[in-house]
């Protein structure tokens, strides 16, 4: 847990950073997510972070459908 509070407040420390220190706009949801989806594919090629609008998207479009090997959603 200790390894996970430090690695948090690293990652909060360098939004920061970028957030006051970079010349141009950024969009720090936009930067999170890219964050996020490059450390769960270093899991495994299956591993995938999605963002709220895009999950609750995937989720309408396919309800109850099987995916894969049968897998339901």
């Amino acid at each position: 847990a200790k390894q996970i509070e430090y690695y948090s407040a690293k990652f909060k420390a360098i939004l920061e950073t970028i957030y006051s220190h970079y010349d141009d706009t950024v969009d720090i949801a936009k930067l999170s997510d890219k964050c996020f989806n490059s450390m769960l594919s270093s899991l495994d090629p299956f591993s995938r972070y999605f963002p709220n609008y895009t999950w609750k998207t995937m989720l309408d479009e396919s309800k109850g459908e099987s995916v894969g090997v049968g897998i339901t959603l």
